[in-house]
């Protein structure tokens, strides 16, 4: 009897350790059936009013927010909002509209509508009007637009799949005020539920969405700027997506079971700009030398670890009027010496370049919610200690104050150079005179009339041949430093489908994504 108690026993222990096992290699049915999401984010908007600064993007990329036109991953524009186009010449432009869909408040997104959201976007967007160049908008029937330009723009569909161009119900947004900012009306297959600003953003599904039925019920979206912070969040399932990951963490998420990193080519440049009208950097002279003495090849695949590509000229090369035919500046010490030698610059006793008694000091300004940024700003002060300027660099919360003030000698920063696909876009933004993102101050007659001439030019390969010439003339008079084209990382739970990384990063929730 005691050994039949005994083998009964062991026989338990063996059938309890199997269903131990088994269970451990189950995922766990909130794993399986969940119908929630949590985005770890970098940048929080200033509001919800996508017309307002660049608030545009992140109500797009919530699923709250959609655009006339969006592009796909070739960054070839297609149709959303709008159901078809015409250009009728080169100022008119027909635009038809489908049926049925309806704004979060309920209220039709008929022609009128369209009309007021896109009008509202010129009139609140200080970037609008130069991007879009609209003289008039007239409804033709219900469902169909008529949009004049002021002048020829051939870009104007990509510009409407800008995020500014998010269309609202403008007629809540006059109602409404203020308010409009934190409860937003528009045609997204995620609503806004719950918003509390430096927080946390929550959508819920659109039970009315025109598309497809959404398939998640909830996304709770939260802001951490600190990338090693969102890193630890992923990795701890706090969040199922981690908006750029540093590249250094990319080879061990991957390695991480249940976690995932997908990446792609970014159409983004980290650059710096120099301020023209500051003192030492008004000579063409200094900027080259500078230029000359910065390693864009080790800031890729030493700081970034691999995860960049050195930069050429003012766009990536993945772009077909990308840089690779640019004669960019090659690095080169000894050249860079010879410059600021003949241009007076001796070398000092203390190793700092001096002229007329006064010393090459600059001051290096970049911010932190990009980390990789500050790692730049210091391993470019410690190339130029090599030409003997002396860089100090200085970390602040808010990069977008310091442009606007003009209070810079060079600053960091990180632009999207083409979210719409088109070359114009960066051009008028950043290097045409008195441009909303010129904060070099930057004034070239010729690159101004080769803009002009790009904006008038509908033919593709001409518009690539002009891009090219504007880089060239650009580069020679280098009022920005084009420092690296970096990688979109962005860390995926695995079990998430219907999301992919788009080279725009306009895009991330839309109605397909779930949990197989």
């Amino acid at each position: 009897m005691k050994s039949s108690k005994n083998l009964f026993i062991i026989l338990i222990v063996i059938s309890l350790s199997f269903l131990l096992i088994s269970g451990c290699g189950q995922q766990p049915t909130d794993e399986i059936d969940r119908d929630d999401l949590n985005v770890g984010m970098v940048f929080e908007p200033g509001n919800l009013d996508p017309a307002q600064s660049w608030n545009g993007w992140f109500v797009v990329q919530s699923g709250m927010g959609q655009t006339l036109f969006r592009l796909d991953d070739n960054m070839e524009v297609e149709t959303w909002l709008a159901k078809d186009y015409r250009q009728i010449d080169e100022l008119n432009w027909e635009i038809e509209l489908p049926t049925g869909v309806d704004f979060h408040d309920g209220q039709p997104m008929d022609a009128e509508a369209v009309k007021n959201s896109l009008k509202r976007s010129l009139e609140v967007n200080e970037r609008a009007p130069d991007l879009l160049k609209i003289d008039s908008i007239d409804i033709l029937a219900e469902d169909k637009l008529l949009i004049t330009t002021k002048e020829p723009n051939p870009a104007l569909i990509n510009s409407l799949a800008d995020p500014l161009t998010t269309i609202v119900n403008a007629d809540l947004a006059a109602e409404l005020g203020e308010q409009f900012a934190e409860e937003p009306s528009l045609t997204g297959p995620y609503q806004l539920a719950n918003y509390q600003p430096d927080v946390e953003i929550v959508v819920d599904r659109n039970d009315d969405y025109w598309g497809q039925t959404p398939q998640l019920k909830e996304i709770n979206f939260r802001f951490i700027s600190d990338g090693m912070s969102r890193v630890m969040a992923f990795q701890s399932g706090e969040i199922d997506i981690a908006q750029n990951i540093p590249t250094a963490n990319v080879d061990n998420l991957k390695q991480t079971s249940g976690l995932d990193v997908l990446s792609t080519s970014s159409l983004r440049v980290h650059m710096a700009y120099f301020n023209l009208e500051h003192q030492h950097l008004d000579s063409l002279e200094v900027r080259r030398a500078i230029a000359k003495a910065i390693d864009r090849k080790s800031l890729a695949e030493q700081v970034m670890d691999g995860g960049a590509v050195a930069g050429v000229g003012p766009f990536p090369l993945a772009l077909p009027f990308g840089g690779d035919e640019l004669d960019a500046y090659e690095h080169n010490l000894d050249k860079a010496a010879d410059i600021l030698t003949v241009a007076g610059w001796d070398l000092g006793e203390d190793g700092v370049r001096q002229k007329n008694g006064q010393k090459l000091k600059l001051t290096l300004h970049t911010y932190d919610d990009r980390p990789e940024l500050p790692m730049i700003a210091e391993t470019m002060q410690a190339q130029l200690k090599e030409l003997g300027i002396e860089i100090q660099v200085k970390s602040v919360e808010n990069i977008s104050s310091i442009l606007d003030e003009g209070n810079f000698d060079l600053a960091i920063y990180s632009m999207n150079t083409a979210p719409t696909g088109d070359p114009q876009y960066f051009l008028d933004l950043v290097f045409k005179s008195g441009a909303s993102s010129n904060f070099s101050n930057f004034s070239e007659t010729e690159v101004d009339q080769i803009i002009s001439q790009l904006a008038n030019t509908f033919e593709v390969q001409e518009q690539q041949r002009l891009a090219h010439q504007a880089q060239e003339r650009i580069l020679e008079k280098n009022p920005n430093l084009f420092l690296v084209y970096p990688k979109v990382n962005m860390g995926v739970k695995e079990g998430l489908t219907g999301y992919q990384v788009h080279p725009s990063e306009f895009y991330i929730i839309d109605e397909t994504i779930n949990w197989e």
